[in-house]
């Protein structure tokens, strides 16, 4: 099994896992969206027990009912194949086993997540995107960017495609396939930039 996320302890054997099929994509797609909820909001409505770096012991996850029928190597197919890097799982002590973390997108507050606080305007990159649709864009420009609840702005120091830059395709709601997708580039000043981020906390990468 490969541990994955931010370089953690992989096992021998995980590479050349092969594509889900259909059926199982429907089932991941459901999974990811389960484990999204209990690990960025609903933790503690869950009653799951979640470490000051998010993570939480896969095993209790599980029992929850919302996760009958899955496995963790279901978890592990869905944490692998995430092109968002959405998630992480990494061995925890004897006790826990398997643990499992939300990388980004809390509304709780997670104080660990090694994030790099960026706290000086020389240490911001001179363009930071933001990937939306074009209906929101109005609010945009009349009330800035809002966090919405969560505790940062998803962000990118550059354009899908550019090297190192990780974007999934948004898809635009189906009552309405002809809304495009909508880069913010914020072009602005560094010190603007960063007073403007200011009240959903330190700006970090």
């Amino acid at each position: 099994m490969n541990f994955s996320g931010g370089g953690r302890q992989e096992a021998a054997g995980s590479r050349g896992r092969r594509a889900p099929r259909p059926r199982e994509q429907d089932r991941d797609v459901q999974l990811s969206k389960a484990l999204s909820y209990a690990l960025r909001h609903g933790a503690l409505k869950l009653g799951l027990p979640m470490g000051a770096d998010g993570f939480v012991p896969l095993g209790t996850l599980l029992q929850l009912p919302q996760f009958r029928g899955f496995s963790a190597e279901d978890v592990q197919r869905v944490v692998d194949t995430n092109r968002k890097q959405r998630f992480a799982l990494q061995l925890g002590d004897p006790s826990t086993g398997l643990l499992i973390r939300a990388n980004q997108g809390h509304s709780l507050q997670v104080p660990k997540l090694e994030l790099m606080p960026l706290e000086t305007p020389q240490a911001l990159p001179l363009m930071l995107v933001h990937g939306t649709f074009w209906k929101h864009w109005p609010s945009i420009l009349l009330k800035g960017l809002s966090c919405q609840g969560r505790t940062h702005i998803h962000l990118a120091p550059g354009l899908p495609g550019d090297p190192g830059i990780i974007s999934a395709p948004l898809h635009p709601p189906a009552q309405d396939p002809s809304l495009p997708r909508l880069l913010t580039a914020l072009q602005v000043p560094r010190p603007q930039l960063q007073l403007s981020l200011q009240a959903c906390g330190p700006i970090v990468k």
